[in-house]
């Protein structure tokens, strides 16, 4: 294939995205919300393709529209964005959130320029899932399911094998806390109380 051919291949995203993205400076996370249950996810274009998984297409399309890599880390976005994204998570109902973890892995591994950019995103992959328990984005509980889960973001051509350095938790013991692992290493949220914890090698 010619560099000329390369370049005409663009995927098709949904044009709901570009609504959103264009929203969301202005928007409040009430009307955030109703905007994404306006837009609804009927006949939704993800990666190219049609998307029949409401929960996926809608947080894909919160994540492509909220979050961007030339702004910062994946943490420092969420910060950034955190009252829309919790707000996203909210008006969705039940797997939202493990929806929501699930398009921001898919974004690292398939959005994020190839390169250092994207291994720094991977590697750092832990400090956004804490970011998103401290801002009480997305619930232990769906953290868990989502870590659980090592096919969660299958729908968005995500597999273990393309994540590469990230490496999903081993169980730690705990006491009121949540903890995440990427390449090997632990990191512990704590809920401001006592905590007990072991390395799992």
């Amino acid at each position: 294939m010619s560099s000329s051919d390369e370049e005409e291949v663009e995927v098709e995203e949904d044009w709901r995205i570009a609504k959103l993205y264009g929203a969301a400076d202005k928007a409040t996370p009430e009307s955030f919300s109703a905007l994404l249950d306006e837009l609804g996810t009927k006949s939704a274009v993800v990666q190219g393709g049609m998307m029949l998984d409401h929960h996926i297409a809608r947080s894909h399309f919160v994540v492509m529209a909220l979050l961007d890599a030339d702004d910062g880390s994946l943490a420092e976005c969420i910060e950034a964005r955190r009252a829309l994204l919790k707000a996203a998570v909210e008006g969705g109902g039940e797997g939202a959130g493990v929806a929501l973890v699930s398009a921001m892995e898919a974004w690292v591994c398939t959005e994020v320029e190839e390169g250092e950019a994207r291994e720094a995103a991977i590697s750092s992959f832990n400090a956004a899932l804490r970011a998103l328990f401290e801002w009480d984005v997305v619930e232990e509980e769906d953290l868990r399911a989502w870590q659980a889960d090592e096919r969660a973001a299958r729908l968005l051509q995500v597999t273990q094998v393309r994540m590469g350095q990230k490496v999903r938790a081993n169980p730690l013991k705990v006491h009121c806390s949540y903890s995440v692992s990427a390449e090997g290493k632990f990191a512990l949220l704590t809920c401001m109380c006592e905590f007990i914890f072991q390395f799992w090698q």
